[in-house]
């Protein structure tokens, strides 16, 4: 912008305006202004204390430029000497303390060099007068300087603020993450704990029990007794199942490795963790066209375990429950859970996936189930939203991104 602005303004002052300028010399300035601002370009990826030594610098540069060109064109006469004042606000705007002593002392001093040291314009009487533009060229010059350099301040303030408001989001997002993360850590750490807290005593029933249904089967007792020992010990087979889950996969199913699967491979393997009740209830719609993907398995199976169990609870009627499995544009596994419940409200759709929020007239219930499986598909970059469905119900909808199979997706 510098060198179109400074050789537009030498082309027109000297075929429109006639003056005679010395062409050497401002050429010369020209050519080391596109040198330093290359300089400058090709230093970016140096470190931010050196980028800004550099930034500094080629300020600096640029003023010493600016004060030789005004010095070959009427110095402090010349009515783009208000250039000064974008290059100091630009030092202003981007340096430290220290830099913008240097900026403004090297500004100061041009300034001064050029109401001392110019060169006076030259040309006809009727643009110059005793080496000065006449007034009404100087006035309107120096007007639209005014304009450029408030449009140059305007342009570059309106960048750096869309720089620091995208800064700012990043942060924000990067913020959400780590609290998240910690979150998730936090309840992974619990359930760890609650997992080894009740592993003993449980080991102790399930011992207990067993000895309790051999016992009652060697003594003769009646068959409902040996049905209910046997459903005792089932029971605790169950829970002791349930917390070796909770230790293992709750809290590393972030760090699993990427693994190859179709979705009918993940429905078969929804029948190891919902009870056959459940799975009665679900119908399943696979989309892909058998496609395999490369995916966090064990993430999304926890997903949907959750997701449809909210779903059947949600409605007690018995209703069917629909699992859709697509392929999206963006090259995304999405999959979605509708009920025919009784949906959710706006109110609880913004806070649900809180931590410990529940929507369940069980208040027993924990409400970790949808802020764990937002943490997990947040932390392999997808997401986990929930709508009213337009025909009644809820329609939960998980997006999982996908990863290039190296074998089929050359």
């Amino acid at each position: 912008m510098a060198v179109c602005g400074q050789a537009t303004s030498i082309l027109t002052a000297h075929f429109y305006f006639d003056l005679d300028l010395p062409w050497m010399a401002l050429i010369g300035v020209l050519t080391a202004t596109v040198f330093s601002n290359h300089w400058f370009q090709d230093s970016q990826n140096d470190t931010s204390e050196k980028s800004a030594g550099r930034l500094a610098t080629v300020i600096v540069v640029d003023l010493l430029l600016l004060t030789l060109v005004l010095h070959f064109t009427g110095g402090i006469h010349n009515p783009f000497v208000g250039f000064y004042l974008l290059l100091i606000a630009v030092g202003a705007m981007t340096l430290g303390s220290r830099a913008l002593v240097l900026v403004l002392s090297t500004g100061l001093a041009g300034l001064l060099s050029l109401a001392i040291w110019f060169e006076p314009f030259r040309g006809k009487e009727s643009v110059v007068t005793d080496g000065r533009l006449v007034y009404p060229l100087f006035l309107g010059t120096w007007i639209f300087s005014l304009i450029l350099i408030g449009g140059c301040i305007a342009f570059f303030l309106h960048r750096m603020n869309e720089s620091l408001r995208l800064r700012d989001l990043a942060l924000a997002k990067a913020e959400k993450r780590i609290i998240e993360a910690n979150r998730y850590q936090s309840l992974a750490t619990l359930a760890a704990g609650v997992a080894h807290e009740l592993g003993s005593p449980l080991g102790t029933i399930a011992v207990a029990s067993k000895d309790l249904i051999r016992d009652l089967a060697r003594t003769g007792a009646d068959i409902v007794t040996q049905e209910d020992a046997k459903l005792i010990r089932s029971e605790v087979d169950r829970c002791r199942t349930i917390l070796k889950r909770l230790d293992r996969d709750s809290t590393r199913a972030t760090g699993e490795a990427l693994q190859p699967c179709t979705i009918q491979e993940l429905s078969d393997r929804l029948n190891e963790f919902l009870p056959p009740e459940r799975i009665a209830r679900l119908a399943i719609s696979d989309r892909t066209g058998g496609r395999e993907v490369t995916t966090s398995v064990q993430a999304i199976l926890q997903s949907l375990v959750v997701l449809i169990e909210n779903a059947c609870e949600a409605d007690p009627s018995g209703g069917k429950i629909d699992l859709v499995a697509r392929i999206g544009d963006n090259r995304d596994l999405i999959f979605q859970v509708i009920d025919s419940g009784r949906g959710i409200t706006e109110a609880e759709r913004l806070r649900i996936g809180e931590p410990f929020y529940t929507t369940k007239k069980d208040q027993s219930r924990m409400g970790l189930g949808l802020f764990l499986i937002q943490t997990l598909t947040s932390n392999l970059g997808g997401s986990c939203t929930l709508f009213p469905n337009a025909c009644g119900g809820t329609c939960a909808t998980l997006i999982i991104p996908l990863r290039p199979n190296p074998i089929r997706d050359p």
